[in-house]
């Protein structure tokens, strides 16, 4: 059986630690990512947007479909707690206690 092959352009990532910043958000060191850049978005020309996934992979998964948001938002992104330096000392984390501080660092 022949295998239709597309070709795939490289995705164009984002190095997510040049975008990353550290907050405290309940005690807790916590991680950041301001991922507009350029004059428009220093000059508040662009409307506030914030990413947050829902299923557990770092937002550096996202970066496609981040840089292009970031043209038209001055978007952030919050790391999701596993990510954070200060870890989780829970076994579990609900969602109750990820929109806590989701809530948290959007105020």
């Amino acid at each position: 059986m022949n295998e239709l092959r597309i070709p795939v352009e490289p995705l164009d990532l984002v190095d997510m630690a040049a975008v990353e910043h550290p907050i405290n958000i309940a005690g807790k060191e916590a991680l950041y990512y301001e991922l507009s850049q350029g004059d428009k978005a220093d000059k508040g020309l662009r409307a506030p947007a914030h990413f947050y996934g829902g299923n557990g992979f770092p937002v550096g998964v996202y970066a496609p479909l981040l840089t292009e948001l970031s043209e038209s938002f001055k978007l952030t992104s919050l790391a999701m707690r596993g990510y954070w330096p200060d870890k989780p000392t829970a076994k579990t984390l609900t969602r109750e206690q990820d929109a806590d501080m989701l809530i948290a660092f959007l105020e």
